[in-house]
């Protein structure tokens, strides 16, 4: 039987859960809607004065930043809103969050969606606004007709017109942006499986340019170490061990075409270049260029590799011969 205790200690720790949460939100919707036009001069301060060419220079400096937020309002307005929303809204969301999860048995998650929203589209609201009001004041001193004077009903005319043209733009940004990530997304896939088929052509294009390698370097180990009495043995041995003596510079070769690949597949276009430029190619036998597939090759069939290589063929050799003979003579 459950402990009633325990039982009310997690109920507890639930409620507490819960008023956590709409503390939260009710702390990043406050903050959002009254910070909403400080963060948007904020933004566009930061974002239009400061980059321009000429004037971008005087606006970065830091007494000039800070006098004009300071007089726009940007800075207390920024301020203001923190505060309201930390000592009044925040407080009143936890005592509304007690009340409801009275009522709510279901776990409330926020990760502060509003107040991002909100901020993302402050700037270009605010700034259009603003934009809005300059031109409309700009036309009124060359309108001379009655009904076009500058008044509060002209003024919120041009900033709604603005606010409404920079959310309007911030749509059609957003619609552009997510189309170049559609096509750049695309392109990835595309250029990830361009890149897989050319490394799986690689591999084994390379597997069999290393099998006459490794066949000639095992060969001459053998007969110097045998004899050419081996000769006889050596299509035996091969068929029977081939597989053994190849694994570890398959495994190489794989290593370096593998890394090649998942580059490409991460969106490195050099890599994929790469992966194209070792596409072997025919080549006459007057040129002594190698091309880059064959110097890949020479560089994974160095000479220590060369060297492990004598050494294995020589030990398995000794022993399959040894097998071989003892089956044979037996």
């Amino acid at each position: 039987m459950a402990n009633p205790r325990t039982k009310q200690d997690k109920l507890a720790h639930r409620r507490v859960k819960f008023a956590t949460a709409c503390e939260s939100i009710a702390y990043d919707v406050s903050s959002a809607i009254l910070g909403f036009i400080p963060n948007g001069l904020n933004l566009t301060y930061d974002r239009v004065l400061k980059p321009m060419p000429v004037l971008g220079r005087f606006f970065s400096h830091r007494w000039v930043e800070q006098v004009c937020k300071l007089c726009t309002g940007t800075t207390i307005g920024q301020g203001v809103a923190t505060d309201l929303a930390h000592f009044l809204f925040r407080p009143i969301g936890f005592a509304i969050g007690v009340i409801l999860a009275k009522f709510s048995k279901k776990e409330l998650r926020y990760e502060g969606q509003f107040g991002k929203f909100l901020f993302s589209i402050s700037e270009q609201t605010v700034g259009g606004a603003l934009l809005g009001i300059i031109l409309i004041s700009l036309a009124s001193l060359f309108v001379e007709h009655p009904s076009f004077q500058l008044g509060q009903e002209l003024i919120a005319l041009g900033a709604g017109l603005g606010a409404s043209l920079g959310l309007l733009a911030r749509v059609f940004l957003l619609v552009a942006i997510n189309q170049v990530n559609h096509t750049h997304m695309e392109a990835v896939k595309q250029n990830a499986q361009r890149a897989k088929e050319l490394g799986m052509k690689l591999k084994k294009a390379a597997r069999q340019k290393a099998k006459s390698l490794i066949l000639r370097e095992a060969q001459d180990i053998i007969q110097q170490m045998n004899g050419s009495t081996s000769q006889q043995y050596l299509e035996t041995f091969f068929n029977q061990t081939y597989d053994m003596l190849s694994n570890s510079l398959n495994q190489k070769i794989d290593r370096h075409f593998n890394y090649l690949v998942d580059r490409a597949c991460h969106g490195d276009i050099h890599a994929l270049k790469r992966l194209q430029d070792l596409i072997p190619t025919k080549q006459s036998a007057k040129s002594v260029v190698m091309t880059p597939f064959e110097v890949m090759i020479d560089r994974i069939f160095n000479t220590r590799a060369i060297f492990r290589l004598k050494d294995e063929v020589d030990t398995a050799y000794d022993r399959w011969q040894y097998d071989f003979l003892r089956v044979k003579t037996s």
